[in-house]
């Protein structure tokens, strides 16, 4: 026997040691947790973990989303997933991915069959480690999170299924703002209540002695930010020590009360030996063959092949043309779902009518086992499809809007809103074709009241008296009118009817030498550009008067209303910046942050002994609307 043999044999006999003694007991996994309730009077997360002999796996979950199942959905979600686990134990990539979707099917079942109210229902976010204790692969829904570190440095952490971290990805907020974010718990999608979710599955990582691994949920990550979390790794010998740290680190953090916080942390003191990799009976036999014996397997091997061919490769061939098909409409699907949140519906619509002949060709071959995925398609494709009759209306009547015809834009609106009933809850679309139309139909009662002032003020009388009372009707209507047209940026009719306004209130010229304008005439003047909203012209009066004023209690009051007047047009400008933006570049988060700007102009407004405190709250209560917005 030569000695290449005899060590074939001794790696057989270890292979085969391992195998018998477990690979758990191969490895030293130390596991410490912590969940709590915090100050709230109920505790809505979960943690479970089970290690069997080949596998372990770790689970949160946290149920803190509301619903008639908050109470019960954790518990519930956590045993659902670990007992599906136990009964086929993996790290496989896919299988997991299936794992999670086949209770999240499960689930939503069960909820759609309890209650035909979907505001009833309950989801919950989940983060999970499996291992073969030598590798690990993360997955995680919503936004429960998984960290892995290294040497004291995180190597490895999960993606969460937020708005918030969408605006992280789009780097447009750094990744620790997210905990400071509203809507780091709005979720694109949710775990038991959407008829599709995508799960965050990780690659499979190799694991290395003192590799670390922790899981938490959103009670415990909003107070802890990735700074905390590798010191007090770095100065914890013992993993119960780590997760005593952590919540140190989170009650020190926390300046509001505390919520349902769950932290489970796991020591790999020792991976145990990597699997080697599984062998073919072709690799085994040939290194049994003698140099006789490999001529013989390589004739036998070109005849295998030449079978392999004949009987075989045509197949093979259609195999692997149904999975590139298959992996090409998975990929079309969810490419058609990112289309649609770029709102880019013609494109999602062509997407979705891609997948969906893909996995009708698929059928031909695989039966029926795709029928549910092409409804689901199907459903998709007409909301890409209505999505984009929607906007194509709701852009048709923002160009009727810039040609002040208002009562088309009403009309066109009318029609958006019959199309949008049709559109899902949280197509944000719905949202803002009927905040369009509420606002084209106060547009359009002002225009309507307009074109009634203005035949009034143009209107011949048989007598002058009569005519005059004509006017004043004409000066009553623009003036109530005249600031909903500032308010919704229509500033050319705003400006047109200030000008009819002011035109009337001016006194007629006289022929005789008119008389020097005095700081009193000045400043009267000024307020009444002011009461008309005229914020330049008013500022412009106010500055003449100054400098005519010789009475130091007139100037001191002078000098008051001038710096109310600059604070408030500041406020003014970065409003209309706002306005513009959203207008000509429909960039809604830089105009959130210039009416920001403007917000905090005008609140220093709030105790000025100048400003109109009724002036003061309509300019406030305007544009809070614009920023909920």
């Amino acid at each position: 026997m030569n000695r290449e043999k005899i060590k074939e044999e001794n790696e057989e006999k270890k292979v085969m040691q391992l195998n018998l003694s477990g690979r758990k007991y191969q490895s030293i996994f130390i596991t410490s947790f912590l969940s709590d309730r915090g100050d709230k009077s109920v505790n809505n997360d979960y943690l479970t973990y089970i290690e069997l002999e080949e596998y372990g796996c770790w689970i949160i979950v946290d149920g803190n989303n509301g619903g008639v199942f908050e109470h019960k959905i954790a518990p519930f979600i956590g045993e659902m997933l670990i007992e599906t686990f136990i009964e086929n134990p993996t790290i496989d990539r896919k299988k997991i991915e299936r794992m999670l979707l086949h209770v999240h099917r499960r689930y939503r079942e069960m909820q759609i069959s309890n209650s035909d109210m979907t505001d009833e229902y309950s989801s919950c976010s989940i983060a999970m480690a499996v291992t073969d204790y030598s590798k690990v692969t993360f997955a995680n829904v919503g936004n429960a999170r998984f960290i892995m570190l290294r040497d004291n440095y995180i190597i490895k952490k999960s993606k969460d299924s937020t708005l918030a971290f969408l605006m992280y990805e789009a780097e447009k907020i750094l990744y620790d703002e997210i905990r400071f974010r509203k809507d780091r718990n709005i979720f694109t999608h949710k775990f038991g209540i959407d008829k599709n979710i995508a799960v965050n599955v990780s690659k499979t990582m190799t694991l290395l002695p003192n590799d670390k691994i922790l899981l938490l949920t959103q009670g415990a990550w909003e107070n802890l930010d990735e700074d905390d979390i590798e010191k007090d790794t770095a100065k914890s010998q013992r993993v119960g020590q780590w997760i005593g740290n952590l919540v140190k680190s989170m009650n020190k953090n926390c300046y509001m009360n505390l919520s349902n916080h769950t932290l489970c942390g796991i020591f790999i003191s020792r991976p145990a030996p990597l699997l080697p990799e599984p062998e073919t009976w072709l690799s085994s036999a040939r290194k049994n063959f003698s140099t006789v014996d490999k001529k013989l397997y390589k004739v036998g091997a070109v005849i295998l092949f030449l079978l392999l061919i004949l009987f075989g490769g045509k197949k093979f061939i259609q195999y692997r043309k149904l999975e590139k098909m298959y992996n090409f409409a998975i990929e079309k699907e969810k490419s058609g779902d990112t289309m649609m949140a770029e709102r880019k519906y013609r494109a999602a619509f062509e997407d979705y009518q891609t997948g969906i002949e893909n996995y009708m060709e698929l059928s031909k071959y695989r039966g029926n086992r795709y029928e549910e995925r092409i409804k689901d398609l199907e459903y998709f494709s007409n909301q890409a499809k209505i999505s984009e009759k929607t906007a194509q209306s709701v852009n048709t009547a923002d160009i009727m809007l810039k040609n002040q015809e208002f009562q088309k834009v009403v009309d066109e609106l009318k029609s958006a809103d019959v199309l949008a009933l049709e559109l899902r809850e949280d197509n944000n679309l719905k949202d803002e074709v009927k905040h369009k139309l509420a606002t084209a139909e106060i547009l359009n009662s002002a225009y309507e009241e307009k074109l009634k002032a203005d035949e009034l003020y143009l209107q011949k009388a048989n007598t002058n008296r009569k005519r005059q009372q004509m006017k004043k009707e004409a000066m009553e209507i623009y003036e109530r009118i005249a600031p909903i047209f500032l308010e919704n940026t229509q500033k050319a009719i705003y400006d047109e009817i200030i000008e009819k306004v002011e035109a009337e209130k001016s006194p007629v010229p006289k022929k005789t030498p008119v008389k020097a304008t005095t700081a009193e005439s000045l400043l009267k003047e000024g307020n009444k550009m002011f009461e008309q909203f005229r914020y330049y012209k008013s500022y412009e009066l106010y500055t003449s008067a100054l400098k005519k004023s010789k009475d130091p209690k007139m100037t001191e009051m002078i000098k008051g209303k001038i710096n109310m007047n600059g604070i408030l047009l500041r406020g003014v400008q970065s409003e209309l910046d706002g306005d513009r933006l959203i207008r000509d570049k429909n960039n809604k988060e830089i105009a959130e942050n210039k009416y920001k700007e403007a917000m905090n102009h005008y609140k220093k407004l709030k105790y000025n002994d100048y400003m109109p405190s009724q002036r003061y709250n309509v300019i406030i209560e305007r544009l809070e609307k614009k920023i909920k917005k």
